[in-house]
């Protein structure tokens, strides 16, 4: 994991006078608005779910300051768990259909909850976007590398924009304001193009 030190110290050089305190909130936020937007960080999750549970809980697998921003799909094995309504979900448990394994998942608001629930160990693989959690202080080192511009870009345009500040620049704001919003626009085209194009693929409901 990288630290966001090195983002930080950009935005510095390119703003005098800027606390580091500062600096280091709008890297953040930044960060994390970017990747929600994007769903430019991708990762594959593996989790054991336990044995009669429905709920999933994923905060004990990801690495420390990094939070499920949306969950793409889910896998046992190369068999997609379909992803359905919450109230289609209730439907399915009230009918009289059995299933020996989990099928389907529903998305609410923080939860995900598999169905069935059986009575053996299941291990599944998530297909997760991630971002940053409000007060981390770190991003994966790949992510970091292929994204720091943009990111950087992003503090500067909301950093130089401030109005009588020592480092306030309107002109510089904008022209960073251009830079990021053309690597963002990038970086959520590429996002699709990879998801369309990936081994896992958001199963359709008949």
């Amino acid at each position: 994991m990288a630290t966001l030190d090195s983002l930080v110290s950009r935005c510095l050089q390119e703003a005098p006078g800027l606390p580091k305190s500062s600096a280091l909130s709008v890297v953040r936020r930044v960060a994390r608005e970017f990747f929600i937007e994007t769903g430019a960080w991708k990762k594959e999750v593996p989790y054991s779910l336990p044995i009669d549970t429905a709920i999933v809980d994923l905060s004990g697998v990801l690495s420390a300051g990094t939070t499920i921003s949306n969950v793409i799909a889910i896998h046992k094995g190369l068999t997609p768990l379909r992803e359905i309504p919450l109230s289609q979900l209730v439907k399915i448990k009230a009918s009289s259909v059995n299933y020996n394994e989990p099928r389907f998942y529903a998305k609410n608001i923080q939860t995900i909850e598999v169905y069935p629930s059986v009575s053996v160990v299941t291990e599944l693989t998530f297909l997760v976007n991630l971002t940053l959690t409000a007060d981390s202080n770190y991003i994966d080192d790949d992510v970091e590398l292929n994204f720091r511009d943009a990111i950087v870009f992003g503090a500067l345009f909301n950093l130089l924009m401030q109005k009588n500040k020592p480092w306030s620049d309107p002109q510089g704001s904008m022209d960073y304001r251009q830079r990021y919003f053309s690597l963002k626009s990038i970086a959520k085209t590429e996002s699709i193009s990879e998801h369309n194009t990936a081994r896992f693929e958001i199963p359709r409901i008949a």
